[in-house]
């Protein structure tokens, strides 16, 4: 993924003219911080190769900075056949909303920014959406970022709108579902890569 430079903010109004327009509902980086601890799951991806998902087991420690203003997960997977390690350190930005997130991997960085799209609580959980242009399998596009979390259960999916086509379509990339865990991650902690079942 390329750097994503733009960050703007999506303003809500309510009811009539005559009313006051209220701020908008943006996404809480204590809903984020409260994602502290060890999680087990699966990363599923679009391989673009075979036009097929696959799954990979993955296992991830989520914590956040002594100051609490950034949450870090650091995870591992297979990818097929050889060991990854990644970290990433996210924030939102109070003003607005946008997810601000450093991705670290095989010795680089990238940076990128997403604007708030949406936020909702729901009786479990919560739902951020962000979204914002960038690149995906060399080519322009919308991407769209959709954290949630449902009892314990936390989900992050990644869908894309490549730009160089007809229309708007959002398609699946990749999703990483996660279950907190109550024995703690250990880094030897993670699956071979498995297809998925049709």
């Amino acid at each position: 993924m390329t750097r994503v430079l733009s960050c703007a903010a999506l303003l809500f109004f309510c009811g009539a003219a005559a009313q006051a327009a209220t701020p908008p509902s943006t996404p809480s980086l204590a809903d984020l911080l409260d994602l502290e601890g060890d999680w087990r799951g699966e990363l599923a991806y679009l391989d673009y190769g075979t036009g097929r998902r696959a799954k990979i087991g993955m296992a991830a420690r989520l914590s956040a900075t002594p100051d609490a203003a950034f949450l870090v997960t650091e995870a591992r997977y297979t990818d097929p056949g050889f060991d990854v390690f990644i970290m990433t350190i996210a924030t939102i930005d109070a003003a607005s909303g946008a997810l601000v997130e450093s991705y670290h991997r095989d010795n680089e960085i990238e940076k990128f920014v997403y604007s708030f799209k949406s936020a909702a609580q729901t009786e479990t959980g919560w739902v951020f959406t962000f979204e914002d242009k960038g690149v995906d399998d060399d080519r322009p596009a919308m991407i769209r970022r959709t954290f949630s979390l449902d009892g314990d259960v936390y989900t992050q999916r990644k869908e894309v709108d490549f730009l160089d086509d007809m229309g708007p379509n959002f398609t699946f990339r990749n999703e990483t579902v996660l279950r907190r865990s109550d024995a703690p991650v250990t880094f030897g902690d993670f699956r071979q890569r498995e297809p998925e079942e049709q």
